[in-house]
Order: structure tokens, then sequence, then C-alpha cells
């Protein structure tokens, strides 16, 4: 899993390195975002469903007048209290192509990754979407979408008693803003 650490650090990194990026050039810009939102983990014999706060931001290219291609990343708080459904987590995006047809809302389709903070990390793949509805020019309000599934066998080493999936779907409002 230390390839998957790697690509979370190049993550970060790509998104830190944004900020100049768009200042420079007109085609590039940065998006912040800031939400809340309810997430489901939906593993036997753990059904729970938990609030969140989720703060992200990604890097983000122009493609044409109605389409916006980039990758980035979402920090998902712990939830309140104790258990396996309560573990932070971070999602990357690897890719996040964003379509805005007529200049108002705008529609996202979302691929990527998925770490789990724990004693032992799990990994795993992630899908989203989300509708934007355009507050200003530069603002949104999103309503987002995200299901993703990790990998237990990587935080519970040989422990046949456990599922080895761990699954998730969370709804969330968001607020997005760009630079």
């Amino acid at each position: 899993m230390a390839l998957v650490d790697r690509a979370l650090r190049g993550a970060a990194g790509c998104v830190l390195a944004g900020v100049g990026l768009a200042a420079q050039a007109p085609e590039w810009h940065l998006e912040t975002a800031l939400g809340a939102g309810l997430v489901a983990q939906k593993n036997e014999p753990i059904r729970e469903t938990t609030f969140r706060l989720e703060a992200g931001a990604g890097l983000y290219r122009n493609l044409g007048a109605k389409w916006r291609l980039g990758c980035g990343a979402t920090l998902t708080s712990p939830a309140p209290g104790k258990g396996a459904g309560t573990d932070p987590f971070l999602v990357i995006h690897a890719a996040d192509l964003v379509f805005q047809p007529w200049g108002t809302w705008a529609f996202r389709a979302r691929a990527g990754f998925i770490r789990l903070f724990r004693e032992h990390p799990s990994y795993g793949t992630s899908l989203g979407a989300a509708f934007d509805y355009p507050l200003t020019p530069t603002t949104a309000l999103s309503l987002a979408y995200t299901w993703a599934e990790a990998d237990m066998s990587t935080s519970v080493p040989g422990d046949p008693g456990k599922d080895p999936k761990d699954a998730f779907d969370g709804v969330s409002l968001v607020w997005r803003k760009r630079f």
C-alpha cells in the first residue's frame, strides 16, 4: 500500500501547486469545498448512519465553454462516538469531470480512491456524482453523492471473522468556491 500512500501525497501536492498555477493561467482554476452530510456504512453486522463534516480542494482545467476536468481530494471528519463506522476518511478524486451546459447548473462525475484512517488503514475505490447550482459566478451550492468501498483485509490482517469489504454511501450539501 506504499504506492497508494505515495499517490495520496502526490494528489495533495498537486492541489497545493494549483494555487500558483491558477493565478497565472486563466484556463486553470482552484476550487475549494466545505460541506456537511450523512454517511451510511452498510456492512453486516454494522449498519450505521452518521453525520459528517467535509472539506476539500481541487485543480481544474477548462475544456471549452461547457466542460472542466480536474482532480482533488475531500477529507471527511470522524463521526461522534466510537466504533468502526466513525473513522475519518480521505477521498481522492483522480478524475472529476464537470459538465455545465447552459452556464447555470452543472453536473459532475467523479472516480477515485478512498483511504480510511484507522489503526490499520484501509484503502479502496470511490465513485461520485453531484449537481451544482451557481449562487454567483464563482460560488455554487452542490448536492453530492459518494459511494466507496474499502478493502478491510488490509486493516484487519488475518481476521477471518471480518467482512473483507467496508462499503459506504454518502450524501452531502457542499458550498464550492472557484479561484
